[in-house]
C-alpha cells in the first residue's frame, strides 16, 4: 500500500469517527430539544408568554441536561470537568444568543410561525454547537 492511499485510509476513519462523534452529539440533544421544545410550546399556547420568551427558558433548561451526556458518551472526554465545564457552557451561552437572533429575526422580517423558526434555528444551533464542542470544549489537548 503506498503512502498516499495509507493516508486517504487514515482520513476516511477519522471522517467516519467524526460523523458517528455528531450522531451521538445528535442523540444527546434529543433529550435537550425535547425539554426545549416542550417548556416553548407550553410557555406560549399555556402562559402566553411571548415565543422568545419561551425559547429562551426551553433553551437553557435542555442545554443544561447535555453537558454530562457529551461528556462522557459523545466525545469521551479526557479534560477535567474544571475546564471542560467552563467551556461547554460558554458555547451554550453563545448558541443561547444565536438561537434568539435566528428566532427573533425569522419570525419578525420573514414572518414565519414560531415553531417553524425554532427548527431552523434548532439546526442552526445544533451545527454550531457540536463544531464549537469538537474543535474547543472536548478537544484532547496537546499533551494528552
Amino acid at each position: 500500500m503506498s503512502a498516499t492511499e495509507s493516508q486517504v485510509i487514515r482520513s476516511k476513519a477519522k471522517l467516519l469517527g467524526v460523523f458517528g462523534q455528531f450522531l451521538r452529539f445528535a442523540a444527546v440533544g434529543i433529550a435537550g430539544t425535547t425539554v426545549h421544545y416542550g417548556v416553548l410550546i407550553m410557555a406560549v399556547q399555556w402562559l402566553g408568554v411571548p415565543a422568545l420568551v419561551g425559547s429562551s427558558i426551553g433553551f437553557l433548561l435542555g442545554a443544561g441536561t447535555n453537558y454530562l451526556f457529551n461528556y462522557r458518551f459523545t466525545f469521551r472526554s479526557k479534560r477535567r470537568h474544571r475546564e471542560a465545564a467552563p467551556r461547554c457552557y460558554a458555547v451554550a451561552a453563545a448558541g443561547f444568543v444565536l438561537n434568539g437572533l435566528i428566532l427573533a429575526f425569522l419570525m419578525s422580517f420573514w414572518g414565519l410561525h414560531y415553531l417553524w423558526s425554532q427548527i431552523v434555528a434548532t439546526a442552526i444551533v445544533l451545527l454550531w454547537n457540536f463544531s464549537a464542542n469538537f474543535v474547543w470544549t472536548f478537544a484532547q489537548s496537546r499533551s494528552e
